[in-house]
């Protein structure tokens, strides 16, 4: 076997110790790299999973919120068509009400125009009773004048001195009387006829003015028996309008639910991969200390061994200095 000169030996060391330094930077700037990149994708993860639970519990609150409108929305619905049901028997309420309304006016304007009828009859009746009184006081007028001049001329005739026959005079006065009898009759019919005339006036005014005060009345309870079929016709499309509008929200409310029920599945997903991704760091991190470990157990084997090649190298230049050999 060829001898190898000492001169190479430190030549091939020197390289060796060399590419050990090398070694020991490259090993140090790798392990410092993967410990940053280690560091940063914790924090990122970290950052990850905490997004991840304040999207999970946006999306539980919104949970809660969208139940929250359901209830509102569903109890809003139940009032609508109980107010549906109570305004439907309003409808049918008015519309009795307009009809007995209409009823009633058409009562008493029948009982208005007989009772019309019966005044302009009784007011024809105390005018033809009125100027039969004032004829039948007028006749007695002149009865009892023409009975007091019959009188007044029998009692001349027989005062008189001439001793002439008074029985023409008495038979005037007779007949005067007779007339006067009659005219009082006719005066007395006339005042009895007068007076129930005008009773009858009466109690046919009042019967117009009481017909015309009920028909009046039942005109005004028809108006207000129509105004409240209108208001009750106005509220009956109101709600329906609203339970239009009741059934729209309870249908984006159930969309919602949906949609929320989307969120909440994206959010766990989000949330197990960000814990499956905090395990495979912590997995990672748990490697990165056991390599940190190894380097530094490579890095104190490696200084060893630099010290080691340092000696033999000294050694062999030792060795080799002239003189030294035989």
């Amino acid at each position: 076997m060829k001898p190898i000169r000492p001169q190479v030996l430190i030549i091939a060391l020197g390289d060796l110790q060399e590419r050990c330094d090398a070694w020991l930077i490259e090993g140090r700037e790798t392990i410092a790299q993967t410990a940053a990149i280690q560091r940063r994708e914790t924090e990122h993860a970290q950052n990850m999973a905490r997004r991840a639970e304040i999207a999970f519990a946006h999306a539980l609150d919104d949970q809660d919120q969208v139940a929250k409108v359901r209830s509102e929305v569903e109890t809003w619905l139940s009032r609508s068509r109980a107010l549906k049901v109570q305004c439907d028997d309003l409808m049918t309420l008015s519309q009795k009400k307009r009809a007995h309304a209409q009823e009633t006016l058409t009562y008493w304007q029948e009982e208005l125009e007989e009772a019309q009828e019966w005044l302009a009859f009784a007011t024809e009746r105390l005018i033809r009773a009125q100027e039969e009184l004032e004829d039948a006081q007028a006749a007695y007028e002149r009865a009892r004048w023409a009975y007091n001049d019959a009188v007044d001329r029998y009692n001349r005739c027989r005062r008189s001195e001439d001793n002439r026959d008074c029985s023409g005079r008495r038979r005037e006065v007779a007949r005067a009387k007779e007339r006067l009898e009659y005219a009082e009759i006719r005066l007395r019919r006339a005042i009895a006829e007068f007076e129930a005339a005008k009773h009858e006036f009466e109690h046919a005014q009042a019967r117009a003015t009481c017909c015309q005060t009920s028909a009046e009345i039942a005109q005004q309870a028809l108006s207000v028996a129509e105004e409240t079929v209108t208001l009750a016709d106005q509220a009956l499309a109101e709600i329906e309008r609203g339970l239009d509008y009741a059934d729209a929200a309870l249908r984006f409310v159930i969309e919602a639910e949906g949609h929320v029920e989307n969120e909440i599945k994206a959010v766990e997903a989000m949330r197990l991969l960000s814990r499956k991704d905090l395990n495979a760091l912590s997995t990672a991190a748990t490697a990165h200390r056991r390599a940190d470990d190894f380097f530094e157990s490579a890095q104190r084997l490696l200084i060893l061994s630099r010290q080691e090649l340092s000696y033999r190298i000294a050694r062999l230049a030792e060795f080799d200095r002239p003189g030294l050999l035989p």
